[in-house]
């Protein structure tokens, strides 16, 4: 019975050792993880929805307008004496390329009046004597350079000018051109219109010689010599697309009865 009870008080023991094992504070115990619920990131699509405005490269604005500086002049009577002025391209919304354009062309025109024919127009009418006056409403005087055309296409813009001068004695006149590159704003040569200024030179002296061939009692016997030594820096020329139209003046290789003369050649 001894041993029975001894046995009991070990068992006993051995469980609450046991229970004691198994048991775990509160405080021991971590606690679970709060989930963190995650949202699927949206990506945009390479494509632009349905009316989503599509930014596009801006396209080049060659709006202009022709202003005229200078004026009319005119006698005690009201009567016309004298035309003195210069027809000048604008461009309304330039660029870079196109706010220098404006410059080039507005030089142009200060030179017009402060060194080139307006200048001379404005001394000879000064200098008239009052005898010679009485006839100017009859014939005046005349220095005058008007926009007769304007082309412009993706490389380049061509301005057009017909010019007129007279005080007294011979009428003079003829066509200019102002060439432009669209993208710089620099002024063109004809040079810079063929590979190589051998094919500049080429072109020139083809074209012109060909109608001095054509009437050749028209022109100065040295009319092919003068195109033979012409500089390229100072031909006067206009574009259209693929064609260039090349301008002689008076006297340069004919008499001045003679008139102007249009050369075209095509590239």
């Amino acid at each position: 019975m001894k041993k029975i009870s001894v046995v009991l008080v070990i068992c006993l023991i051995a469980l609450m050792c046991l229970s004691a094992c198994g048991t775990t504070d509160a405080e021991d115990v971590p606690e679970a993880t709060e989930a963190v619920e995650t949202q699927p990131v949206e990506t945009q699509s390479a494509e632009p929805e349905e009316n989503q405005e599509v930014s596009t490269p801006k396209q080049l604005d060659t709006a202009y307008t022709v202003e005229t500086v200078g004026e009319k002049d005119v006698n005690e009577n009201g009567e016309v004496i004298g035309d003195c002025h210069y027809q000048k391209v604008v461009f309304t919304n330039p660029n870079e390329a196109l706010a220098k354009i404006n410059e080039e062309i507005a030089e142009e025109c200060d030179e017009f009046f402060d060194e080139g024919s307006g200048k001379q127009y404005e001394e000879y009418l000064k200098e008239l004597p009052d005898s010679m006056k009485k006839d100017l409403p009859t014939y005046p005087f005349v220095a005058t350079v008007d926009v007769k055309d304007v082309y412009i296409d993706d490389n380049y813009v061509s301005i057009i000018q017909d010019w007129d001068w007279y005080a007294g004695g011979v009428h003079n006149y003829g066509s200019t051109g102002l060439n432009f590159d669209l993208k710089t704003g620099e002024e063109l040569d004809f040079e810079d219109l063929f590979a190589s200024e051998a094919d500049a030179r080429t072109a020139f002296e083809n074209a012109v010689n060909a109608i001095i061939d054509e009437q050749p009692d028209a022109f100065f016997e040295d009319a092919k010599e003068t195109v033979k030594n012409y500089d390229l820096d100072d031909v006067n020329f206009s574009l259209n697309g693929k064609v260039i139209t090349v301008y002689i003046g008076q006297y340069e290789i004919a008499p001045g009865a003679s008139g102007a003369f249009t050369v075209i050649i095509s590239k």
